[in-house]
């Protein structure tokens, strides 16, 4: 089985969050948060967190703060993700188009759900009422199978999941 440790951020303003629709890749067309992979030179995930969103969307995050840690089975892809999830209340720059996303902004009551993963209707209403998120997601051919979401007072402090349970 492989296993990935990724980020996504959520920039967020006054009236709404601003999203990516994916151009390729897992999610391709989906829309998202900012993120990708933990590479190996990023010193913690805060940092790969902030990388990932300046590749994306063109934004610098200047202030971040985590709000929910998942772990993502794939099924049908033998693919095990730990996805650390961060909340961008401070940026700058305008989001910009790039290989990767197509940003675009949407108010708080027009988050298209419909066309993002599956699990995100369950978990980022919470992260914008500023809950913290620890949650477990069983998905085949990207759909929901089972889930268990917990609202916590406060996330593990640990880099990597995974890595404490040694797998």
């Amino acid at each position: 089985m492989q296993i990935k440790v990724m980020t996504v951020t959520y920039p967020i303003d006054a009236t709404g969050v601003w999203l990516g629709k994916k151009n390729g890749g897992l999610g391709h067309g989906l829309y998202n948060g900012f993120g990708g992979h933990e590479e190996e030179t990023d010193p913690d995930l805060e940092f790969s967190a902030k990388r990932e969103t300046w590749e994306e969307a063109q934004i610098k995050a200047d202030k971040i703060e985590k709000c929910g840690i998942t772990l993502n089975l794939h099924v049908d892809k033998d693919l095990l993700v730990e996805l650390h999830f961060f909340l961008c209340r401070e940026f700058s720059g305008i989001p910009q188009c790039t290989e990767e996303m197509e940003p675009q902004h949407f108010p708080f009551d027009k988050i298209p759900y419909s066309s993002m993963w599956p699990h995100d209707q369950l978990i980022l209403p919470l992260f914008l009422q500023r809950k913290k998120v620890i949650a477990w997601f069983l998905l085949n051919n990207n759909q929901v199978i089972e889930h268990l979401v917990k609202q916590v007072d406060d996330l593990p402090r640990v880099h990597r999941l995974l890595k404490v349970a040694k797998i």
